[in-house]
């Protein structure tokens, strides 16, 4: 995952004292302030310049948690469309609520650590680390799903010739 679904990308300082939401199209000039963002992209730009874009803790607290919270309603999305598509066929609907159990679990711990960031919990490397695994999941679970349409086709007597 990249930290820029909504063509913003939140930049911090070394310290991860101050915070920055920068559009993506916006070029900042060359200066001595060192940004990065937490999949580890790095720049040097002027201070001044990149000054009307900051934001307080608080509010890149929130915009993470919204960047998240979408790739969750995404992989959410997908994992319902899959299960309603289990439901319809010759699946077991006790095996459907597991699954649905599973991911609201899922989605509980994410958020969990998503809430410990970016004060002092989960550091960037942790939250890089887990949009990559998000990244991974959402990618398996597109696998998966093409998966059982494949299967739900080779036992529709419609599609057959």
């Amino acid at each position: 995952m990249h930290a820029q679904m909504n063509g913003d990308t939140l930049w911090s300082d070394a310290a991860r004292s101050r915070f920055f939401r920068v559009p993506d199209e916006k070029k900042l000039p060359p200066g001595d302030l060192i940004l990065r963002t937490i999949t580890g992209r790095v720049q040097r730009v002027d201070a001044i310049a990149v000054a009307p874009f900051e934001v307080t803790e608080e509010q890149a607290k929130e915009w993470v948690k919204g960047e998240f919270g979408k790739i969750l309603d995404n992989a959410r999305g997908s994992v319902n469309r899959f299960l309603e598509r289990l439901r319809s066929g010759p699946g077991k609907p006790d095996r459907i609520s597991d699954l649905r159990e599973l991911l609201d679990r899922f989605e509980a711990i994410v958020e969990l650590i998503i809430a410990a960031s970016p004060d002092g919990g989960a550091g960037a490397e942790d939250l890089a680390s887990l949009a990559d695994r998000l990244d991974g999941i959402e990618a398996r679970l597109r696998q998966l799903a093409e998966r059982v349409h494949v299967a739900a086709r080779a036992t529709d007597p419609s599609t057959r010739i």
